[in-house]
């Protein structure tokens, strides 16, 4: 069977990922419900979509991905979405708790972190708790910061950490 048929579903459906370790070492494709989650900045796995690729549709799990490629759609990620120097990603949602761009992004981005490189170009509204941008990083939209960025995957009854109290 084919990496790419593997990636895009098995014969009953089931998504698989392909799975690079942080450690450049390839791993065995798994299915995206078994992906292992993992902290970003240790030793996590890495998915990767390669410059050249083209794809569409909604990217949705725990870890790291690193897009180079042409992406339109979604992403709801507990982790870090990367969009590489290659990479081109035009979203309608876009939440992780770490939004790195490199690239070019457009779209509204709600994330705990959102890091602008020197080289990256973000179109688009954010929502976060920090935002880290080097010179000569464009962004073009309104900037609101939160204390508590609020995730679709957190469950309704998780609150918000209360706001802290002044003494009396």
């Amino acid at each position: 069977m084919s990496l790419l048929k593997r990636w895009l579903g098995d014969e009953e459906g089931e998504a698989r990922v392909p799975v690079i370790s942080r450690k450049g070492e390839p791993e065995e494709t798994q299915p995206a419900a078994e992906r292992p989650s993992q902290p970003v900045g240790g030793d996590e796995t890495l998915s990767f979509l390669a410059e050249g690729l083209h794809l569409e549709g909604v990217l949705r799990g725990r870890g790291t991905i690193r897009v180079n490629a042409f992406f339109r759609g979604e992403v709801h990620l507990e982790g870090t979405f990367i969009v590489g120097p290659q990479g081109r990603a035009e979203l309608t949602v876009c939440e992780a708790q770490t939004v790195v761009v490199e690239g070019l992004l457009k779209g509204p981005v709600r994330a705990g972190r959102v890091v602008l490189k020197a080289s990256g170009r973000l179109f688009g509204d954010v929502v976060t708790q920090a935002l880290e941008a080097e010179a000569g990083g464009f962004l073009q939209g309104r900037v609101q910061t939160e204390e508590h960025v609020r995730f679709s995957w957190q469950n309704e009854d998780e609150e918000a950490p209360s706001e802290p109290q002044s003494p009396a």
